[in-house]
């Protein structure tokens, strides 16, 4: 798993935390924030994010269907998504990776997430 510093080089990781627990209401701002973010952020044909959903309050299958409809609904084709899950004796890993579609590493960068879930996000 060498390869890991070099094709993520230029991967990168973001959370959305929700500083309180209150419940609130769909804010459609929200998503429409959080694309605008990921477009400017592949302003960089290299760059790739991969994300994490939360498994801390058991409801990542919830933000996992969240995020993939965010993707659809805001993604101008450029983009692909890979997504992934590994089951650790601990948790649930449910990841996706973003990466544009001529990305020039695309093939090793793919070949790596799917290495990196599948040892529960640990580099080998």
């Amino acid at each position: 798993m060498d390869s890991y510093v070099t094709s993520f080089q230029n991967v990168y990781a973001f959370n959305l935390e929700q500083v309180n627990n209150f419940p609130r209401p769909v804010d459609p701002r929200i998503a429409a924030t959080v694309a605008d973010l990921v477009l400017a952020f592949f302003e960089n044909v290299e760059n790739g994010i991969i994300y994490i959903c939360d498994t801390a309050d058991g409801r990542e299958l919830a933000r996992d269907y969240l995020f993939d409809r965010w993707f659809r609904k805001y993604n101008d084709g450029r983009a692909e998504k890979y997504s992934a899950q590994q089951q650790t004796p601990d948790y649930l890993v449910k990841a996706s990776l973003i990466i544009l579609k001529d990305n020039p590493d695309k093939e090793q960068i793919i070949s790596d997430f799917y290495a990196l879930v599948g040892n529960g996000m640990i580099p080998e």
